[in-house]
């Protein structure tokens, strides 16, 4: 039997209380506590089951993927390391372009690829990342801006300077983890 109560508070949790009674004198007092146990636990279940999930995704999407390399242009190498965690697409791009002729002496090979780098400059507006599954659907884009690329030189004969572009960007770990290929392309300046 439901109580008149003057305050809507009050009156809803007469309904609720008397609801939890009804049911309980229905059903018995054993199976009462036995449906109770049973959504406690099963939803302790459900609770360590995502959790479990979630983690697992986690450490698979956090390791680092280096993505085969790719050519655009005029020979020009393109490598691509990515890494998602936490939400975030860590990521380093280099363009290298091709090895000036070993006739030349270091400084004029380093002078060589300065100007490479510059002519890619001036060339590109931005390159694209785009993650693909086993389906052939894509998971993930991204647009990097060419002027967001610096310079970096190096000791190395065969790659003497390279663009190189590193910076963090949302994903979603399953997205990634789903991600079987990643092709790269480019967008020309006046596109």
């Amino acid at each position: 039997m439901l109580r008149e109560s003057p305050s809507p508070a009050g009156m809803s949790r007469s309904v609720r209380v008397s609801a939890i009674s009804g049911v309980r004198r229905i059903v018995g007092p054993y199976t009462f506590a036995g449906l109770l146990i049973a959504a406690v636990v099963s939803s302790a279940g459900y609770w360590a089951w995502t959790t479990w999930t979630a983690w697992r995704l986690e450490g698979l999407a956090s390791v680092s993927k280096a993505w085969p390399t790719s050519t655009i242009l005029d020979n020009v190498t393109v490598e691509v390391t990515t890494r998602c965690s936490g939400s975030e697409l860590s990521y380093t791009v280099a363009i290298v372009p091709p090895p000036a002729p070993r006739t030349l002496s270091r400084g004029e090979r380093t002078d060589a690829a300065k100007a490479a780098t510059d002519q890619l400059r001036h060339r590109l507006k931005a390159i694209r990342l785009r993650f693909i599954d086993t389906n052939g659907a894509p998971t993930a884009a991204y647009e990097l801006p060419i002027e967001g690329f610096i310079r970096i030189y190096s000791n190395s004969d065969g790659r003497l300077t390279r663009l190189e572009d590193r910076g963090v960007l949302t994903c979603t770990p399953a997205d990634y983890v789903r991600a079987s290929t990643m092709k790269l392309d480019w967008v020309n300046r006046g596109e």
